[in-house]
């Protein structure tokens, strides 16, 4: 399943889409998938259910430190959090008041943009609701 998960990636709905092709072998046999399929909770495939296991080896990897950022929205995310955190060290270790404005500016536009894709992200999911299944 480690490298099951892999092919996959998990969209903000929760739905679990394959970004390659990805095969299984499980006591009910192979499973192969084909790259654009998607998953949603609920739904099996050949009486397997992927969602429950994509799932699962995503919250142990997780509890292990290894799994991904959820969405492409959680990656900006992080990304932007951490190079907020990076213009803060470089405020505390700036000795000229000059470059410390302009690393405050960076700074707050980046603060801006963080709650700018916050407020996005939730008209976005307040627009769409919760996606429907297919496979």
């Amino acid at each position: 399943m480690h490298n099951f998960i892999k092919h996959f990636v998990r969209q903000q709905d929760g739905a679990w889409m394959c970004t390659s092709p990805a095969t299984l072998e499980t006591v009910k046999g192979r499973v192969q998938v084909s790259p654009d399929t998607r998953f949603t909770a609920g739904t099996l495939f050949n009486g397997i259910d992927l969602v429950g296991m994509l799932d699962d080896e995503y919250l142990r990897q997780r509890r292990n430190g290894h799994a991904s950022p959820d969405t492409e929205h959680d990656q900006l995310m992080e990304d932007l959090v951490r190079k907020r955190e990076l213009l803060m060290q470089s405020f505390a270790l700036c000795d000229s008041a000059e470059r410390q404005a302009l690393i405050e500016q960076a700074i707050t536009a980046c603060e801006g943009e963080i709650l700018k894709r916050l407020s996005l992200n939730e008209e976005s999911e307040r627009l769409n609701g919760v996606g429907s299944a297919s496979s």
